[in-house]
């Protein structure tokens, strides 16, 4: 072949790959602009395709969600449906959720109220005090609403009050820590699957 027709080819191909590119903008505009003649209109500026591959559509005539709003629900019942499921004690569904980043761990709460008592599953990831074999773990609080005490549960139905879980907490911080307080707050720490 001539050099003249294999640089043509070659700008006929570029020519095509725009053209291809056009009428597939051109193509979404003319299903968006047939929406709005029939009343159905989705949002634009939050639809991703990887997240409607993952359930995410706006839907018509709701109110449509912002990426990020998506994205905190997806979070929030992965959280529910995953890790809830690991935690030493029954978290139900109505828990609310809240999602923290510290200085060198994750945490999340689950809150609940149940009788008397005011309920906080707390998982996190390893601590900066904490030894170098403990992962991510769950410690789980009970306040009595009348008596405003807190406890921690520490073994299957014992729980400890959380006044003597802090000082074995701070000791431990200190490198004072007893075989006492050593036990409570390995046995306070439920590992998390």
């Amino acid at each position: 072949m001539k050099k003249w027709n294999i640089a043509f080819l070659h700008s006929l191909e570029s020519v095509y790959q725009m053209f291809k590119g056009t009428y597939a903008n051109l193509s979404q505009k003319f299903i968006l602009w047939s929406q709005k003649d029939s009343g159905q209109q989705e949002n634009t500026n939050t639809y991703d395709l990887g997240l409607a591959k993952r359930g995410y559509r706006a839907k018509p005539g709701d109110r449509s969600m912002s990426k990020l709003e998506w994205k905190a629900q997806f979070q929030e019942q992965r959280i529910r449906s995953h890790l809830s499921l690991s935690a030493p004690i029954r978290i139900p569904v109505s828990a609310f959720i809240k999602v923290e980043y510290k200085n060198s761990y994750k945490q999340i709460k689950f809150n609940w109220c149940e009788g008397n008592y005011r309920y906080q599953a707390r998982w996190h990831t390893r601590t900066r005090f904490a030894p170098s074999w403990q992962g991510n773990t769950w410690v789980i609080e009970r306040t009595d609403q009348k008596e405003k005490t807190s406890c921690v549960l520490t073994n299957t139905n014992v729980w400890t009050p959380k006044r003597v879980w802090q000082r074995a907490i701070q000791a431990r911080k200190r490198g004072r820590a007893n075989d006492e307080q050593y036990f409570l707050l390995n046995f306070g720490h439920w590992t998390a699957l």
